[in-house]
């Protein structure tokens, strides 16, 4: 009986203590300064639009953020920031790593980011054309992440990103679709 007791109290322990950690994720609400629900013009200045956008007719708009401030994350370069709205408000935030995103800047991303977030799930990219992929996503009840490390098999390129998602915006967006 203490044993199966010991056993429940532990688990519990344990879900909180990762309860708690995810619930940061929902808290910090985007990235840094980027925050969902904010409109383009919150950045002005610092957004260069994709024209290339197949999707505006859609309410959505795709920009590139232009500021040096996201020019490194957790010390790792960056290669650029690129930041999707729907019916101009925050939506998506996608940081590309560059070139030289080698598995000691993965491991010293990732491990920021379960320092807040806690340990996450492993995930994968389903691609044929990758040879290695590492990847790992933490779920909210508002916000996914993930953080993803790449090598392609034809090309040697090596990528890396977070990509991170606000929840109610992209069913929004799917639903308004249908």
């Amino acid at each position: 009986m203490k044993t199966t007791i010991s056993i429940i109290v532990v688990f519990f322990i344990q879900s909180y203590a990762f309860t708690q950690t995810i619930d940061k994720l929902d808290e910090k609400y985007g990235f840094e300064i980027l925050k969902f629900g904010t409109s383009p013009d919150y950045y002005l200045g610092k957004l260069k639009e994709d024209t290339t956008n197949l999707f505006k007719n859609q309410g959505i708009s795709e920009y590139t953020y232009m500021d040096s401030d996201m020019g490194y994350v957790y010390n790792v370069k960056t290669k650029k920031v690129d930041l999707t709205f729907y019916k101009n408000q925050l939506m998506n935030i996608q940081i590309e790593f560059s070139e030289t995103f080698s598995i000691n800047d993965y491991n010293t991303v990732l491990s920021a980011l379960q320092k807040l977030f806690g340990d996450g799930i492993d995930c994968a990219v389903n691609n044929p054309d990758l040879s290695k992929a590492m990847g790992r996503k933490w779920t909210g009840k508002k916000v996914d992440m993930e953080i993803h490390r790449l090598f392609y098999n034809k090309t040697s390129e090596l990528s890396g990103y977070i990509s991170i998602h606000e929840k109610a915006l992209e069913q929004q967006r799917k639903t308004d679709d249908f």
